[in-house]
């Protein structure tokens, strides 16, 4: 089983390949990406609005969401002591890679 610097390490290549969004965030964006990490009624509302393929989020302030995912047709593919990924059941299952000497993310 990979450590958690490894898998860390895998859960940025996971955002990077999979979620691109434009610089600045509007403040509205914002305010919804923090009330899915905490779990509030209206960042619930988004995720079930939006049905991400993946989301991952910080294991300290996310437990509420990440209930609500695993009630949802979510499971956790990838756990560490920071952060967890939730995959949507209908996906093949996130797999750990190992990690390399040197990472190409973020760059030099």
């Amino acid at each position: 089983m990979p450590d958690a610097t490894q898998l860390d390490t895998v859960l940025a290549r996971v955002v990077r390949n999979t979620i691109y969004a434009p610089s600045p965030y509007s403040d509205e964006q914002l305010g919804r990406q923090v009330a899915m990490t905490f779990g509030e009624p209206g960042g619930l509302q988004e995720l079930e609005r939006s049905v991400p393929d993946y989301v991952w989020l910080p294991v300290a302030r996310s437990a509420r969401t990440r209930s609500w995912l695993t009630a949802h047709n979510y499971r956790i593919d990838i756990q560490t002591p920071r952060s967890f990924v939730a995959v949507r059941a209908d996906l093949p299952r996130v797999e750990t890679v190992p990690a390399v000497s040197t990472p190409c993310f973020p760059g030099p």
